[in-house]
C-alpha cells in the first residue's frame, strides 16, 4: 500500500511540473542603432512567455544584466547579477501604451482603419487623438524558416511620426522576429531575432531572484 502511495505521488509531481510552466520562447537578439553616423551594436539572449519579455546581457563593467518588462506586474526590473541586487520601476508608458503586436491583431484602440488605396479613413465625427496609428500589411516572407507577415507601422504622437516595418509569425502568436524602425529623431533601429525556439518557460523567470535585494533608482 505504501508503495502504492508512493507511486501515486511520484506520477503527480511528475506531470505536475511542466504544467507549472508556460509555453514561451527564447532566441538570441542583435540590435544596431544608428545615430549621428554612429553605429552601436549589442547582443542579448531574449525569452518571452505571453507579453512578459526578458532580457539577459552581458557587460564588461557590470556582469550580466537582466531587464524584465511584467505585464501582469506593471513593472519594469533591471536585475544586476554581481551586485544580487535590482531596481523596480513602474512599466514605462510607451511600453504599456504602443504594443505592436497589439496593433498587427486590431486590438490597438488608436489604430487608424485605411481604405483600398492604403489612406486613412476620414470620421468627421471624431476629434484628432494626441497619438494614432496606421498599419499596412506589404508583403508575406519567410525570416529564420518561419512564414512571415510584414507590416509597415505608423505611431504618430502630437505631430511625431515613429515608422516601423515589422515581421510578424502568426506561428508564433504574432511574435516579432524582427524590426526596422525609425524614430521622429531620425534615429533608425534594427532589431533581428536568430536562433528562434519554442520552449516551455517558468513564470519566476520574469521575476527578480527572491534573495536579490531592491535599490532605488535615484
Amino acid at each position: 500500500m505504501k508503495r502504492s502511495k508512493f507511486f501515486v505521488l511520484s506520477f503527480f509531481f511528475i506531470f505536475l511540473t511542466p504544467l507549472l510552466a508556460h509555453a514561451g520562447i527564447t532566441s538570441d537578439v542583435r540590435t544596431v542603432t544608428f545615430d549621428k553616423g554612429k553605429e552601436i551594436e549589442n547582443y542579448r539572449k531574449h525569452f518571452s512567455g505571453g507579453k512578459n519579455t526578458r532580457y539577459e546581457e552581458e557587460t564588461k563593467s557590470e556582469g550580466r544584466v537582466i531587464e524584465i518588462f511584467n505585464y501582469d506586474t506593471k513593472k519594469k526590473y533591471t536585475i544586476m547579477d554581481a551586485l544580487k541586487m535590482y531596481i523596480v520601476q513602474d512599466m514605462p508608458k510607451e511600453e504599456e501604451a504602443a504594443s505592436i503586436k497589439d496593433i498587427i491583431e486590431g486590438k490597438d484602440k488608436d489604430e487608424i482603419k485605411l481604405d483600398k488605396d492604403g489612406k486613412p479613413l476620414k470620421d468627421k465625427d471624431k476629434k484628432p487623438k494626441p497619438r494614432t496609428v496606421e498599419k499596412k500589411l506589404l508583403k508575406e516572407e519567410v525570416y529564420e524558416g518561419y512564414s512571415c507577415a510584414v507590416y509597415d507601422i505608423k505611431i504618430i504622437i502630437i505631430g511625431r511620426v515613429n515608422q516601423s516595418t515589422v515581421w510578424a509569425v502568426k506561428e508564433l502568436d504574432n511574435f516579432i522576429v524582427k524590426s526596422e524602425n525609425v524614430s521622429y529623431l531620425g534615429i533608425k533601429t534594427i532589431i533581428e531575432h536568430k536562433n528562434i525556439k519554442k520552449t516551455d518557460i517558468e513564470p519566476s523567470l520574469f521575476l527578480p531572484p527572491k534573495d536579490y535585494k531592491p535599490m532605488s533608482p535615484f
